[in-house]
Order: C-alpha cells, then structure tokens, then sequence
C-alpha cells in the first residue's frame, strides 16, 4: 500500500495498525521554530500529550533516542525539506500524521517549524504543542477525524479555534475500536482494572477557566501536570478516567487572574471501579468525594491463596497414596509363591514395586524446595501477578514481594558454592585450575544464555540489551566460588573450643573471604557518595525525570546509570525501567547493570556462609540458631543505615540500584525463610517439599522455559482486563511450570549447566 498522509485521507475502520501495546517514540532532529521554543519544554508537551494516551488507552510509550529505533518519530520540519519515507507540503497547516504502512516502518508525526509553537498557554499567533500532538498522536494509534467538538479528533483546525489552548484526556477501553472517542462519558462502564473516574464539579460562583493539574503522590517532590481545563460558563459535565492504585495530589487554580484556588489537595482512598467527584465551591474550599462504591478486587487474592494451597495438598496427598500403593505390591509379590521363576518379567516387576525415585546427590531438600518456591513467585510475577501493583516491583525507592524473589536466588546459588567447593577439592585438592576453569565455563554459559533471552523478541545487535538476571547470577556465581576456591584451606573442626570461639570458628575461619566482602560493600558506599556525575549532585540516588522538581532531569539513578552509559552506550541498556511511568524519565536505566554487581555479590556471600554453616556445625539445632542470629544481624544493620525509612534513610532500600540496604533485607529474609524451611523438611519432615521441591531441582531449565514460553498456549493466553481472569492466568501459568518439573523428574531429566 503507498503511503498517504492522515490530513488527506481517513483510516479504514478496524484496520490493525500496531500487533503489541508497548510503543516506543523518538524526537528526531533539532527543535527550531519561530519561538525558539526550549528542547525541555518540547520534551514535557511530548510526555504529557503521550502520557494522557496512556492514561486512557491500553498502550503504554516509552521514549528512546533517535539513534535507536522507534515506531513513532516526530519531526520538527518545513515544506523546503524533503523526507524519503514521509514527505507532505504542509501549506500552512500545523502538523501531518503518516500511519505505519509496513511494520519495518515507523509511524511519523511532522510538527511545522514555521509555525510559533508554545507549550501550554497561547498568547496571540501561537499555537499549543500539547494540543496538536494529542490529535497527531491520535492519528497514528489509528482513529478517524471528528466532527464532535468534544473528541480530540475534532479536525485540528476547528479544535484550535473553538478551545484555543487544549488539554483534554482521550477514552479509550478496546485498542480493536477505530473511531470517535468523546471527552467526557457519562455512560462510562468499567471494564478494565485499577480505573476509576473522577468527575469535575465547580461552584457557579467561578465564572473564568480553571485549570486542574495533578500528581501521584509517590513522585518526590515532583512539578504537577495539567489534567483537565473546565469553563464554569458552559454547564456541562466532565471527567477523566484516572488509574485508582495509586493516589494523588490535585492543584487546582484560574487561568485568567492566575490565582490559586486550592493546593496540595491529596486523596489515597481511590478505588477500582470507583466513581468520585472532585467538587470546587469556593478559594481553599475543594474535596473530593466517593459516588459509587469501588470493587474490592483484593479479595481475589484470598482465592488464589487458597488455590495454590489446594494444589500444594493435592500433590501431597497423590505422593502419599503412591507411596502406600507401592509398598501394598511389594507386599503382595513377596507373599506371592511363584512356581515358574522363568515366567517372570524382572524388569516389569521392578518398575511395579520399586519407587520412583531418582538418584541425586545427598543434598538438602529444604534448599531444593526454597529456590522452588523462589521460581514458582518469579513466574507468578513475570507473567503479572494477577495485574496487582503492589505485588509486581516498586517503581524506585521501597521493596514488595517481587522484589524478594531474584535475591533469594543469589542467596539459594551463594548457599551451595561452599558445598560443591568442599567437595571437590577433597576429591581433588591439587586440581584447582582445572576447577577455575570449570567455574569459567558454566560462567560463560549461564551468561550467554541471558544474553539469547534478551534477543526472544527479535532485535537488533546495536540495541541489544546486555544485563539480565542470569548475566547477574552468572557474574556472581563467577566472583564467589573464584573467592571461595583460591581461598580455601583444609577445615579443621576443634572440639575443645567452647564458649563464643566455638561459635565464630567459621568466621574466623573466612576472615579472609569478609575482609574481601566488606571491601566490595564500602567501595560500593564511596564510589555512591562521594564520585560527582556530570549534572547531578554528589551522592544523587534518585530516579531523575520529574524528581525534585524536574532539576536532575537527566540523573537516573546517579552513579549506577552514569556507569552503564559511560561503559555500554545508552543501547544497550534496558529501555523501560520501572520508574518511567511515575517520573516521566527518559533515560534508559538497567537494573541489572554492572554497578548493582558489588551488592549482590555481598547477598551471595551471605548465602554462602549460610552454607559454611553446614560444614562447620553438624549439630542441626546448632545450625538453625546460627541462621537466626545471622537473620538478625542483617536486620539490625539493615535498620541502622536505613534509620528505619526505606525512602530517606542514610542508604534508601532500592532494587534498582541494588543498593546495600536492599541486599541485608532480602539476606535477612533468605536466612529465617531457610532456618523455618531447614525445620520443617529436614529436621522435623512434616512436609517434603512436594511439589516446590521438583522446580527448584531443574531452576535454570524452567527460568529459562517460562521466560521463552510466556505468550504461547497453554501457559498462558489472553482473558479480559481483569483481576479474577488474569490471577488465574498467571496461577495457572505457574502451576504449567511446576508439573512439567513433577514430569522431568519422573523422566529423570535434569539440565545443569
């Protein structure tokens, strides 16, 4: 099909124009017009017009450098250039939309250079950005023009001249609709999850526009954005859909006097579903108010825990019956009299009595069954968590259960380097280069096939991402068990030693391997805190973009994310952190980058004494209490540097920056966690780990599985926007994983590395 401009044409209705939901935009070129508008305020009408889209669309942008590739550009531009891809005289309109008309290219919005752009207020010849952008932008996700003037598809020129300076939220439930979508829906039905709306009601006693803008009240000290402009002089009703997880501050103020009518007016209590009114009488006089009662969707998760404990039972109580089912046919073949030995089959009678099981080392059953239980969070979260927030990752500063999982994997991995160390050099105490190299392949391997996850979607070699959870573990398998082997000296156990020299035998026999371990922590704190990056201040650990007021804009992350620019290029780093949405940033941030190595090989270190523990103490009470106390100790330190504020403390809890906090946090957990799962398996076995267990034996062929697997059937597929169905889907995805683990098992199939 040849490409033709949106200005010229319309599209046809239900034309399937993007196959995904997650589009990238790039600004390409200089911005230069009559204005000489500024490149930042350019910047924000592009944040704010993309982010009202998202607000009310099932898409979500991210924005990436013209170097990289984008599938919408927007062009600042003039009739004397030409464009190969997209070229369209303008002849004194504002801006051209060209549609994506092959999927190897992007869409383009061409803004007019000639023209003097403002970004939001419009004295006389200007024109707002915000405004045209909302329309271009609507263009290219694929909607008609309108001739409602309430729809942001109204034909521009008309929009320009009926509402002058426009801002104004767009509608937009099903990506498959192509139409109109009006402003303001009265008739609104809730059909997706974590929305609410908030309806506008001003007093009659204001008779000039007024401007709402608003902010989530988790961006730290963040400017606010424009939301809504209402005319009291028009009585009509408005309102906008608005995301109800998270809460927010409103400022509301006249256009015309300039004067503040109500500030910092917060509100925490929105609800899914939720319909409120924020209501406007009088100067300081504002409050919102609930109309209709909001779901409760949280009461799904109770009937997902008691799914996943159901399920849990049922493999219990199968393994028992097998068990009880087999030793009743032993009992009976040996009861048996059997007159023709000849007759019988011996390898048909073993397979009937004797039990399934498979021969693998002595090992813990209780570390299995945690780094199981580690796995089976991991998929429930990779594949959504049931579209519930709070149990996905933290946007930057704090910690939620998702943030746990990839910890205790370092700690379960860090658990096991001095097992197999051990036991190798006492088989081979002369052979440790040949053990280097051993650990130097399976490095190489694991970090490889991270590399291969990062490309499943298809990419390109100079954007492809190069961290990633398995490059994490395999650097740190790398650094620890290097440590571990090259350190290690013949364990001696003195029984005469009493009292706390008994206890700290294993210290003082790694006090090597601390000194090394707390070096890595304090330069992690003086490379933090005392190395100035270009633009930010010194010790700067915020996520930029809007963050203190927009001032360290370009400071993601501080030193972590200047290091990663500085060694790999912008490219190759990942593109969508989870801070975007919040803060408005634009800097590309991975959290699996090369400066979060240094803490993360403190957590793995963790984990490996707790696995030094074993060797050293074979008293199982005596072991269960050294994990405790060092559960503890991590605790206290953690409270110490945080001052008990994961947000402001002296070092703030962020998995992001992989900060110091966060690895005594997550080693405190993975200490207790072990030390009650030690208890109740090994000790005690009330329980055998059934069926967490199977999944922990196979961890990196099902990571890898669930990771190249997440969108084909039947792990999972597409159910509606809702809590309920997207909670099963994402249960059932997890429990996929885990019977295909009970099956490999049963097939005696193990993949190590």
């Amino acid at each position: 099909m040849n490409k033709r401009s949106i200005v010229a044409s319309r599209y046809v209705p239900k034309r399937a124009l993007w196959n995904k939901y997650i589009l990238s935009y790039s600004l390409d070129g200089n911005v230069s017009d009559k204005n000489q508008t500024s490149f930042l305020a350019v910047k924000k009408a592009l944040f704010d017009a993309f982010h009202d889209w998202e607000m009310n669309s099932c898409f979500d942008f991210i924005d990436v450098t013209p170097s990289q590739k984008s599938d919408i550009k927007i062009l600042f531009t003039n009739d004397k250039i030409n464009h190969k891809d997209c070229n369209r005289k303008f002849r004194g309109t504002a801006a051209h939309a060209f549609y994506r008309y092959h999927k190897k290219f992007p869409a383009h919005i061409h803004i007019n250079n000639e023209i003097f752009w403002m970004e939001s207020k419009k004295p006389s010849g200007s024109i707002s950005l915000k405004t045209v952008l909302l329309h271009e932008i609507g263009h290219v996700l694929g909607l008609y023009h309108s001739d409602d003037q309430k729809s942001v598809m109204l034909v521009l020129e008309k929009q320009l001249m009926l509402f002058g300076y426009l801002s104004i939220l767009v509608i937009l439930f099903k990506c498959e609709n192509v139409g109109e979508f009006k402003v303001d829906d009265s008739e609104w039905k809730c059909t997706d999850m974590d929305t609410a709306k908030l309806e506008f009601k001003v007093s009659d006693k204001f008779k000039s526009e007024i401007e709402i803008f608003y902010q989530y009240d988790i961006c730290n000290k963040c400017d606010l954005i424009g939301l809504k402009r209402i005319n009291p002089s028009i009585n009509e009703e408005s309102s906008v859909i608005i995301d109800s997880y998270y809460g927010y501050v409103f400022n509301v103020s006249s256009i015309s006097n300039k004067i503040s009518i109500c500030q910092n007016l917060k509100y925490k209590n929105f609800g899914e579903c939720g319909v409120y009114s924020l209501e406007i009488n009088d100067i300081n006089d504002c409050s919102i108010k609930r109309l209709q009662n909001p779901k409760r969707p949280n009461v799904w998760l109770l009937l997902g825990v008691l799914i996943i404990a159901c399920f849990v039972l049922i493999c219990n109580l199968i393994e028992k019956k097998e068990k009880k089912l087999r030793e009743f046919l032993i009992r009976i073949v040996r009861s048996s009299r059997v007159k023709n030995l000849e007759d019988i089959n011996v390898n048909e009678l073993e397979e009937v009595i004797v039990p399934e099981q498979v021969k693998v080392k002595n090992r813990l059953h209780s570390l299995d069954t945690f780094r199981g239980i580690s796995l089976f969070l991991m998929i429930f979260v990779n594949y959504g968590s049931g579209g519930y927030k709070f149990l996905q990752h933290v946007p930057w500063h704090g910690i939620t259960l998702a943030d746990f999982v990839f910890p205790w994997f370092l700690w379960i991995m860090g658990f096991s380097i001095p097992l197999s160390t051990n036991s190798l050099l006492k088989k081979y105490p002369t052979k440790r280069l040949k053990i280097f190299k051993k650990i130097l392949i399976r490095t190489l391997k694991m970090f490889f096939i991270g590399i291969m996850l990062n490309s499943r979607f298809g990419v390109m070699l100079e954007n492809l991402r190069i961290f990633g959870v398995l490059q994490r573990i395999a650097i740190c398998y790398f650094v620890v068990a290097t440590l571990e082997l090259f350190l290690y000296k013949d364990i001696k156990i003195d029984d005469s030693k009493k009292g706390w020299k008994l206890f700290l035998s294993d210290v003082i026999w790694s006090k090597f391997h601390f000194i090394f371990v707390i070096l890595i922590a304090i330069t992690w704190i003086l490379l933090s805190y005392l190395i100035t990056v270009p633009g930010c201040p010194k010790g700067y650990m915020g996520p930029g973009g809007l963050d203190q007021g927009g001032v360290y804009y370009n400071c993601t992350g501080g030193i972590a994310g200047y290091f990663d620019k500085i060694i790999f290029g912008k490219s190759h780093l990942y593109q969508r952190p989870t801070v975007q949405k919040i803060y408005k940033t634009t800097e590309p941030f991975d959290p699996e980058g090369f400066f979060g190595i240094f803490n993360s090989v403190v957590l793995t270190y963790l984990g490996v004494h707790a696995g030094r523990i074993t060797i050293f103490y074979k008293n199982q009470k005596t072991q269960i209490i050294l994990w405790c106390l060092w559960g503890v100790l991590c605790f206290i330190l953690y409270s110490a540097l945080t001052q008990f504020d994961m947000t402001n403390g002296w070092i703030p809890v962020n998995k992001n920056l992989w900060t110091l906090t966060y690895s005594l946090i997550t080693g405190c957990s993975s200490y207790l966690i072990f030390a009650f799962l030690f208890v109740i398996i090994d000790v005690k076995p009330y329980w055998s780990g059934n069926p967490f267990i199977y999944l922990g034996m196979n961890s990196i062929l099902f990571y890898v599985c669930h990771s190249v697997f997440a969108t084909t059937f039947p792990c999972q597929w597409i159910v509606s926007n809702k809590h309920l169905p997207k909670l099963l889907m994402n249960i059932w995805g997890a429990f996929f994983w885990t019977l295909m683990s009970i099956y490999f098992y049963k097939k005696k199939w193990f993949f190590n590395l």
